[in-house]
């Protein structure tokens, strides 16, 4: 058996020929599936859930049961609903060999709803042609939270589970759902019945005695082998993609000896410092505390108290605890959450947290000054619990020794903020003179706009002014135009009118002489008649 064969540092055990490791989890999620029930493993990745379906769908393959794996994934996400639906039927009529084709028989009953469509499918079609149990694993199940019309698929699959009291046939069917999801993450309208079936299976960490097989990897001697086992358990906590990616690395390692330094240095190599930027289960982890958290302040604030070693009691309905499990990076020990393991400890520390945590206003304070506002309050929390204190004194004694001490205290506590004002003084000056200075700069960019605003009116009733008197212009141009026009008409007139006269004048000096020849040449004949 070679080291390749022995770990798996992703995807299924299956699909790399790795070492299949038993938890009590396996025979936890048989049971259920022989007895046709509901479940769901809803946990962080790399918890090993492909895994264990797997290793399922073929125990209950062998015991004659009829076993579907469906892996959402491969559908995708950008997709109609039809298209949704029809991929998913299309798997299971392949992995299934029904006698029908899927896309065929969604066609023709394009008259009912998808969801309605669906269920008949599994009552006409699936529980018609297989006599036995049916179970149908659906994995990758977080690929829908960001659909809209999902709800409607997973409120299909509860209504199947209630029809069983009327429809008998539905009691040889059931639902195996896995990812990294939260049951009240199925159904997200509000308005709707959340998916409220089912029952859940946590996977859990590998004790000692489930991950003992690994220890073949390191060819080692026996008990050596099983102390190199020891140290990396020591840093994984049994998370079982931690564990087997380190046994994979210290498999690498092994030739000459495995120390615990040796462990050591191989999670820095590994997980620490700038490579835990590089794995991909640390950036899912910190994907979840931050961008996919629902509420990122009370999601760290939570995981701060974790760190701190703070009592913080599991609460399944805390929407924050619930999230924070299902990253990975808690888990439940006893009646206490704890960090997983000292990789998730190291990595997300109290230095990542502050980080990523938004600052409080007093880490903007000076030092200096910050122990000083801290001995005031202190100083007048102390005058607080020394007035409770005496209360119960005798009454006149009491309001003697406390007048004492209160004046005391406040002499101290007025020292204090006397000494924390001064430090402050400076600073507050030094902000009032830029107010001061940007109040001044305000004002004068006031009066420059003012200003602006004023002669850009003037300017636009200039304009104003200057079209009307252009527009007056226009029309006293327009109107010597016409009487010019007018003029040369007139013109033209007159000096026909004076060609005329010319003429006529001109006819009638004519006529004038033709009348003095004729009348002198009759007066000439006359006188040579007379002669």
């Amino acid at each position: 058996m070679t080291r390749q064969r022995i770990f798996t540092v992703g995807g299924t055990v299956q699909a790399g020929s790795g070492m299949y490791l038993s938890r009590p989890v396996d025979d936890e999620l048989l049971q259920l599936c022989r007895a046709g029930a509901y479940a769901y493993v809803l946990t962080a990745r790399q918890m090993g859930k492909s895994s264990l379906m797997v290793q399922t769908a073929t125990a209950l393959h062998e015991e004659t049961a009829a076993s579907v794996i469906i892996d959402l994934s491969q559908i995708g996400a950008n997709v109609t609903a039809e298209s949704w639906y029809v991929g998913l039927l299309t798997m299971i009529e392949s992995r299934l060999a029904l006698h029908v084709d899927a896309y065929e028989w969604w066609v023709r009953h394009d008259s009912l709803g998808p969801t309605q469509r669906l269920v008949q499918f599994f009552r006409d079609i699936v529980l018609a042609e297989y006599a036995q149990q049916v179970v149908v694993f659906i994995d990758e199940i977080d690929t829908t939270l960001s659909l809209d019309f999902t709800d409607d698929f997973f409120a299909a699959l509860r209504a199947m589970h209630n029809a069983r009291s009327v429809t008998p046939a539905f009691e040889r069917l059931s639902f195996v759902l896995i990812g990294v999801a939260m049951p009240g993450d199925l159904i997200s309208d509000p308005k709707r019945t959340p998916f409220n079936i089912g029952h859940g299976v946590d996977v859990g960490y590998f004790g000692e005695n489930e991950a003992l097989p690994l220890a073949q990897g390191f060819e080692l001697p026996p008990e050596r082998a099983r102390e190199v086992l020891r140290w990396i358990l020591d840093w994984t906590g049994g998370h079982p993609f931690l564990t087997q990616r380190l046994c994979a690395v210290i498999a690498d390692r092994a030739e000459g000896g495995v120390s615990q330094a040796d462990v050591d240095r191989a999670v820095k190599d590994t997980f620490l410092g700038d490579q835990s930027e590089k794995d991909a289960n640390l950036r899912f982890v910190q994907d979840m505390l931050t961008r996919r958290a629902p509420d990122q302040q009370a999601v760290l604030e939570t995981f701060r108290d974790i760190v701190k070693g703070r009592a913080v009691a599991d609460d399944r309905q805390s929407l924050v605890i619930s999230h924070l499990k299902l990253s990975g990076v808690i888990r439940k020990t006893g009646r206490q959450l704890h960090v997983s393991n000292r990789i998730y400890a190291n990595v997300f520390d109290a230095r990542w947290l502050a980080e990523y945590l938004p600052k409080h206003w007093i880490r903007s304070v000076p030092p200096a000054v910050r122990g000083l506002v801290a001995a005031s309050f202190v100083a007048v929390i102390a005058i607080g619990a020394l007035v409770f204190a005496r209360l119960e004194a005798s009454q006149a004694q009491r309001e003697q020794e406390l007048l004492a001490e209160q004046n005391q205290l406040l002499e101290v506590s007025r020292d204090s903020l006397g000494t924390a004002y001064t430090a402050l003084t400076e600073t507050q000056i030094r902000n009032l003179e830029l107010i001061d200075a940007q109040r001044v700069a305000n004002l004068d960019l006031d009066r420059a706009l003012l200003d602006a605003r004023t002669q850009q009116s003037v300017a636009e009733q200039a304009r104003a002014d200057l079209q009307t008197e252009y527009a007056k212009s226009e029309e006293l141009r327009r109107d010597a135009e016409v009487a010019r026009d007018e003029l040369a008409r007139e013109n033209i007139v007159s000096d026909s009118l004076r060609g005329v006269a010319e003429n006529a004048l001109a006819q009638t000096s004519q006529a004038r002489r033709e009348t003095l020849v004729l009348a002198l040449s009759i007066a000439a004949e006359r006188l040579s008649r007379r002669g």
